[in-house]
């Protein structure tokens, strides 16, 4: 789909990030993502939220995700999975696992930990 990244380019993003080939993870940072067939736009910004700190916000009736573009990008990584996580969980029509936030973030976390250990060799060499 045109305008939207391909799969090489979140590969590319991961590498960038969890090998720290990009310092500032501003070069591979993604401007969208699919979830459940739903296109989401991305957006990194000076403020998230006007009514709370945050550092992410899916919105689901505008179609964005909202980072904030002051993280190093290991942790904007993690925050674009935990708002994707939410966005997954709400187009699964599972609203009350979507607002826990604690399960929420260990989704987040076991996914961001798994996508970086991904490997074509062995765990031992």
């Amino acid at each position: 789909m045109a305008g939207h990244e391909t799969a090489d380019d979140f590969v590319a993003y991961l590498d960038a990030v969890m090998n720290r080939s990009d310092p500032t993870g501003i070069a591979a940072r993604p401007r969208w993502v699919s979830i459940l067939g739903i296109h989401y736009k991305v957006e990194y910004v000076e403020t998230v939220s006007r009514d709370e700190p945050l550092d992410g916000l899916i919105s689901p009736s505008d179609r964005t995700i909202r980072i904030y573009r002051g993280l190093p990008p290991e942790e904007s990584f993690e925050v674009l999975l935990h708002e994707v996580v939410h966005g997954v969980l709400m187009r699964l029509g599972r609203m009350e696992e979507a607002d826990d936030e604690t399960l929420v973030q260990g989704l987040a976390i076991g996914l961001s930990q798994a996508l970086g250990s991904i490997s074509a060799s062995s765990p031992c060499g």
